[in-house]
């Protein structure tokens, strides 16, 4: 059994869910930023694990931020319009190695990427990877 603490964020933020988008472009705009939340808490050493559409909120203003990345094509990228949360299952990445691969499912179940599925089907223990993340973004 997972050792695990229960914390809660209070913020003044106005947000709504993800599947609440006014249309298309609010949608891919929505998703595209909760990858750069993602993508950021990966370089500070963190692999969320729980990916999913109700994990992303959308900002009900859209806010300026700094430069979500060190790559040069995202530094005009300044207007932050979702956030990515729900870090329950989050774990230090580099200490994935160090930890007993994972036989229990650690995803909201329509969210997990094939390979976790393929896994966890056959009775597999698997490391969950960035790469499972990423995918978990498409589904």
């Amino acid at each position: 059994m997972e050792n695990r603490i229960h914390k809660q964020l209070i913020s003044k933020k106005k947000c709504h869910m993800l599947r609440t988008a006014a249309g298309p472009y609010q949608l891919l705009e929505g998703l595209f930023h909760g990858m750069i939340g993602h993508y950021n808490m990966y370089v500070d050493g963190w692999l969320h694990r729980k990916v999913s559409d109700s994990n992303i909120l959308l900002l009900s203003e859209p806010e300026i931020q700094k430069p979500p990345t060190r790559f040069k094509f995202t530094q005009d990228l300044t207007k932050c319009a979702s956030i990515i949360f729900d870090g329950d299952q989050a774990i230090k990445w580099r200490e994935l190695l160090e930890l007993k691969h994972e036989e229990h499912r650690s995803e909201t179940f329509p969210y997990m990427s094939m390979r976790l599925l393929r896994a966890w089907d056959r009775g597999q223990a698997v490391l969950h990877t960035f790469a499972d993340d990423l995918e978990s973004f498409f589904w």
